[in-house]
């Protein structure tokens, strides 16, 4: 045997021996191909960050980011792991901080923000928090870091998951894992996804739009139908679920994906509610396993623009991108598009008096509520006056047409209620007669279980005035 085949054997078994010990990043889909037309990352640095719990770039198990690297990898982009105790480099032209299960310390802050004065871009993907009420994990909506991204930005994660109700015959349930199609459709990071970013458990971000030194672009929405639930662990631990008007995040649509852009120190963030979005057991999930047939290839999409953009690398042509279809997979995927479908409506209708006077004003009152156990869509109130009376005006929060007696309510949530008040005039010569007054409610997009209060009347008796 040669000493050039020698060399040529001993060099791929070093190799090897690096890529098991996890010291090379390495890219579990090689397939040159399938990232045709996207845009190169060629004399580029990353540093991820793994001090704080964040998932290895390294890690090829359903937890790890190694797809994630290995797409980076592909473009060309080097990657590396950042030391925080000898700083940031000044070759780093990304800091990505993927899902840290615990706090970001006082001094890796400080060195954060000295980077990001100028020419810095940070990818930061934070969870929602985890463990117990009493200790939690993850990075809290009132960390260090956010009270500064806060008030020099104007962004900051909540304390919440994002959720709906799902309701089957058994039980009222919690679902956190959801495909959204409701991106920024301007923008060359989201614009154009075909089915959507499927998040798997995510925390809503808060914008204050005010701030005059950061740009701010919501880039990823949850549905109108999800709100952010503060109380989750509670209900993974008592399995009641519930929403709590006043304490829970108000439903959507919530901001789970925001950009923060400084064009005069050229910083660029983009802060992620959700770092399963990239992890190999969820949005980079594939079939067969290690093969480039992603399950979720807008996920791939998403990442590969929103890393770019991060760069400040050419967008124009991303849009080129796609994969093969994945194989059929050995347990059901998710289903992402979760039907509302059960909600009791209900109308009731009250007078100030049972006993008008030819000539007084008569109020009426209706109030429509949602007894849930879903959140109620298009709903509509159709009110119904007597010809014994003059309708006045109509007084209500949503929309309410005066000529036709119709009261648009729209989207009513669970135990939210509404009020409609209606003053007509007691027309004269009626002296005696027993008048009735109706309100029926319906519910376009939702079915209402329970049909019985969905019509209310109230009857009243017209007195004859004195003198």
């Amino acid at each position: 045997m040669s000493r050039k085949v020698i060399l040529s054997l001993l060099s791929l078994w070093i190799i090897a021996l690096l890529l098991l010990a996890g010291t090379l990043p390495t890219a579990p889909v090689r397939a040159e191909a399938l990232l045709q037309g996207v845009p190169r990352l060629d004399g580029f640095k990353i540093y991820f960050t793994e001090a704080n719990g964040e998932p290895s770039r390294f890690d090829r198990n359903e937890g790890g980011l190694s797809r994630f690297a290995g797409v980076l990898w592909d473009l060309g982009a080097t990657l590396e792991t950042l030391d925080w105790r000898a700083g940031i480099p000044d070759d780093a032209d990304l800091i990505i901080i993927p899902g840290p299960s615990a706090d970001i310390s006082a001094d890796q802050i400080a060195r954060l923000w000295s980077y990001l004065e100028t020419d810095a871009s940070l990818l930061l993907m934070v969870d929602p928090l985890g463990g117990t009420t009493r200790r939690p994990t993850g990075v809290q909506a009132g960390s260090g870091l956010f009270d500064l991204t806060w008030s020099d930005m104007g962004i900051r994660v909540r304390n919440d998951v994002v959720v709906t109700e799902q309701t089957t015959a058994q039980a009222t349930t919690l679902a956190n894992t959801f495909t959204t199609t409701n991106l920024d459709p301007a923008s060359l990071i989201s614009g154009g996804l075909n089915t959507g970013l499927t998040m798997f458990g995510a925390r809503s971000i808060e914008l204050d739009t005010s701030t005059t030194t950061f740009q701010l672009t919501p880039l990823v929405l949850s549905p109108a139908n999800y709100y952010g639930e503060t109380a989750y662990q509670d209900y993974l631990e008592s399995g009641a679920a519930r929403y709590n008007i006043g304490d829970d995040t108000p439903r959507g649509p919530l901001a789970l994906g925001v950009l923060a852009e400084n064009t005069e120190t050229n910083t660029r963030i983009a802060l992620v509610g959700d770092s399963d979005v990239a992890r190999n057991g969820a949005g980079l999930n594939t079939s067969p396993t290690g093969s480039s047939g992603y399950l979720y290839p807008d996920n791939v999409i998403f990442m590969s623009r929103l890393v770019a953009w991060l760069l400040n690398a050419n967008l124009e042509d991303l849009s080129q991108l796609t994969f093969p279809t994945p194989a059929p997979t050995a347990t059901p995927t998710l289903t992402p598009t979760i039907d509302i479908t059960v909600a009791d409506v209900g109308v009731t209708i009250a007078t100030n008096t049972i006993s008008p006077r030819e000539g007084d004003a008569l109020v009426y009152t209706i109030s429509a509520v949602n007894n849930g156990p879903q959140l109620a869509h298009d709903v509509l109130v159709e009110v119904n006056l007597p010809l014994e009376v003059t309708y006045l005006t109509g007084t209500t929060r949503r929309p309410f047409d005066q000529e036709s007696l119709t009261w648009d309510i729209g989207a009513l949530d669970i135990g939210e209620t509404q009020e409609l008040t209606i003053i007509v005039l007691v027309n004269q010569g009626t002296a005696e007669r027993r008048i009735s007054a109706s309100a029926r409610i319906s519910t376009e997009t939702s079915t209402d279980n329970e049909t019985a209060n969905d019509l209310a009347a109230a009857e009243v008796t017209i007195q004859a005035r004195e003198g």
